[in-house]
């Protein structure tokens, strides 16, 4: 699945519709993923409109409940069932139930001066083969962990779609990947440890 599919499913909503009918000057300007390999938690994800006139974010959000499988060469597959239960349990004050599945959070803007841009639609990449870019990258720098989770943020900068892309894996560890969604390759790749967040962080202080 690809971030079009997601796309599709917000915008098909009752509340989309209504939202978009209300704030024709709405755009996408960046959506959120999370991809859990281990099938301990439920995969999410978000889709964030900003309204230029005026100048506030919403954020389209549903649930994924996936079941991880195992997968020939070691790899895993996610049967997955969307979240259509208008009952979301432990609500956040301000949230609001949509009967699709579809619901609507206010998203508070911290920086006011920040310039948000409309992302392009370079949305042909499945997750399926950013994951497989990634793995691919992990096996040329011989990095054996295992990927226990990975978050998709997708942004336009420059004109161009990039997907921001971090990758938890065992041993205490992370992966950053930068993925040109036009150019569909890799153009920055950083592995870190915890060790190395926390003494960048006591750095800080």
């Amino acid at each position: 699945m690809n971030l079009q599919f997601y796309l599709d499913k917000v915008k098909n909503s009752k509340e989309f519709k209504k939202f978009i009918k209300e704030n024709p000057d709405a755009f996408l300007t960046s959506g959120f993923f999370v991809i859990d390999k281990t099938g301990k938690e439920k995969d999410k994800y978000h889709l964030d409109y900003f309204i230029s006139s005026k100048k506030e974010m919403v954020s389209f959000d549903t649930e994924i409940l996936c079941k991880s499988l195992p997968k020939s060469r070691g790899q895993l597959q996610s049967n997955c069932q969307e979240f259509l239960s208008p009952k979301v349990p432990n609500k956040p004050q301000g949230l609001f139930d949509i009967g699709d599945g579809i619901i609507k959070i206010p998203v508070e803007i911290i920086d006011k001066t920040f310039v948000y841009t409309p992302l392009n639609g370079d949305f042909d990449l499945t997750f399926e083969k950013l994951e497989k870019m990634i793995r691919k990258e992990m096996e040329k720098r011989e990095i054996k962990n295992e990927i226990q989770k990975i978050i998709f943020a997708v942004q336009n900068k420059d004109g161009t779609d990039f997907f921001l892309c971090t990758i938890f894996i065992s041993g205490l560890g992370l992966i950053k990947v930068y993925i040109d969604g036009k150019k569909k390759k890799i153009v920055e790749f950083e592995k870190k440890s915890f060790f190395d967040i926390l003494k960048v962080k006591k750095k800080e202080e």
